[in-house]
């Protein structure tokens, strides 16, 4: 009976230490895994970030603008996303579009356009169609959380203004 319970806590033991060498190598302490997943859902919680922005007045689509970061450098924010969407018929389109920019010369301030990708989906109830997409698989799975974190980050920039005023 000893034995069998020895062997048991030292399944447990394992378990925890595997789960904890996943957790760390995936550089998130928070215990939360970064498990792959569907771009469809992280489109769309972008569409319900953006949506929840709301349109402006006089205008019947929702268009949002984000400079963030989504090369891992925290001094520049060379990536401008646009998020568009409107309704096409018993749907909505929405457009994301990221131009990165880069500058003429090394070390110059100023930067140009040097390439525009852009995702294209409908969405109609739960269901998302992504009809084009510029990026690979690969590409997605690390860009679409940065640009939702990016767009979280800006709401909460807004929060803060409007609670101020």
């Amino acid at each position: 009976m000893r034995n069998f319970i020895e062997v048991i806590i030292g399944l447990v033991a394992m378990l925890v230490f595997v789960s904890y060498a996943e957790v760390t190598a995936n550089g998130d302490l928070s215990g939360k895994s970064k498990i792959k997943r569907d771009p469809k859902i992280f489109l769309r919680e972008i569409y319900n970030e953006v949506k929840e922005l709301g349109s402006y007045e006089n205008e019947a689509f929702v268009k949002r603008e984000f400079h963030t970061n989504l090369d891992g450098n925290d001094e520049n924010k060379e990536e401008h996303v646009v998020v568009l969407i409107y309704r096409v018929g018993d749907r909505e389109r929405m457009i994301l579009q990221v131009t990165y920019f880069k500058p003429k010369r090394k070390g110059s301030i100023i930067k140009y356009p040097d390439e525009i990708r852009v995702i294209l989906c409908y969405l109609k109830g739960d269901e998302i169609e992504i009809k084009h997409c510029d990026y690979n698989e690969k590409e997605i799975e690390s860009l679409l959380p940065d640009i939702l974190q990016g767009i979280r980050n800006k709401k909460e920039i807004l929060k803060l203004i409007e609670h101020k005023n």
